[in-house]
């Protein structure tokens, strides 16, 4: 369930800080 909340939430923020930082 981790994964999949890590999933959601870098697609769900990817601009803002997973992959926008």
């Amino acid at each position: 369930m981790i994964s999949t909340l890590r999933i959601f939430t870098c697609s769900y923020n990817a601009r803002l800080w997973c992959c926008g930082n």
